[in-house]
Parts: structure tokens; C-alpha cells; sequence
């Protein structure tokens, strides 16, 4: 099982759509923090890590059983938090 469904990241590229935003400025990743010789039914547990290449800009949402995780990044979307000028180059 993935930590990030194809879903969620149909959703997550739906949302840089409706914002106006390229996608290949956008990095997702997740890191996985489940402990390995933890319980099966605990899940599985980690960070959906979203950055912006033109910004250098990142943010970790928590995810696991929540997926939680898209509201808060469309909201940081709506807020502007992943605006901004590109990095110095």
C-alpha cells in the first residue's frame, strides 16, 4: 500500500490546476515513518512532502489513515503560502 494514493495525487494536481499553477514546479514525495516491527493495524505512517522547485519552498503534511493532508495543502493554496519570488539564481 502506498502511503500516497493515485487518487490523492490526481487530487493534488487537480488543485495546481484550478490554482493556476504548473505542475512540473511542484515536487511530491512521502517519507515513510511506519516502524517497520510496529503492528500491522496501526497502519502505516509518514509525510506527505510537497516542494516548490521555483522556490525552494517545502512543507510536510502528515498522512496515514487521515488523509487530511489535502485539505491542508489546499488551504496553504488559498492562503498563498507557496507563492513568492523564485530563490536567487
Amino acid at each position: 500500500m502506498e502511503l500516497i494514493e493515485t487518487a490523492e495525487r490526481r487530487i493534488f494536481i487537480e488543485l495546481l490546476r484550478r490554482h493556476g499553477l504548473p505542475e512540473s514546479d511542484f515536487v511530491l514525495e512521502c517519507a515513510d515513518t511506519t516502524d517497520p516491527k510496529g503492528d500491522e493495524i496501526e497502519g502505516q505512517r509518514g509525510f506527505a512532502v510537497v516542494m516548490r522547485r521555483s522556490t525552494g519552498f517545502r512543507r510536510e503534511y502528515p498522512i496515514g489513515f487521515d488523509p487530511g493532508w489535502l485539505a491542508r495543502w489546499r488551504r496553504d493554496l488559498e492562503d498563498g503560502v507557496f507563492a513568492g519570488p523564485p530563490s536567487g539564481g
